[in-house]
């Protein structure tokens, strides 16, 4: 199932928040390396760490991978599909001709042998 699609405002905040969150990974990446951390908090740190980098390694993976030229193209799709909504709307139905023969549910499309016209004389028939 692919990502939907999000509105264009929205496309713009995530972009800002995938931004915000690495200068975050980074400036807690600069603080440790300037500042100790007490022994008895130092697992509750790592687990932080490896948290934040998981997120990293999201944003990384949806704006270089397929997820985000998928998103495209569900909103291209989606705005084609509108758009050949809309010319079926304006568009006319068109005419059925008066010599058809409309067939109700149930009812056999054969015609009878001797009603069938031919252009070619059968085997054996006389041109």
């Amino acid at each position: 199932m692919s990502t939907p699609t999000p509105p264009r405002q929205f496309a713009k905040l995530m972009v800002f928040m995938a931004i915000g969150h690495m200068v975050g990974i980074y400036a807690t990446l600069a603080f440790l390396l300037f500042f100790p951390v007490p022994n008895e908090n130092r697992e509750l740190v790592s687990m932080m760490i490896g948290n934040i980098i998981g997120f990293l390694a999201g944003i990384t993976a949806y704006h270089y991978s397929s997820n985000q030229d998928s998103a495209e193209k569900n909103r291209i799709i989606g705005v084609q599909a509108e758009t050949a909504k809309a010319v079926a709307a304006a568009v006319p139905p068109a005419p059925v001709p008066d010599n058809t023969i409309q067939l109700e549910p149930g009812q056999a499309a054969q015609a009878p042998a001797a009603d069938v016209p031919r252009e070619t004389p059968a085997e054996g028939e006389a041109p």
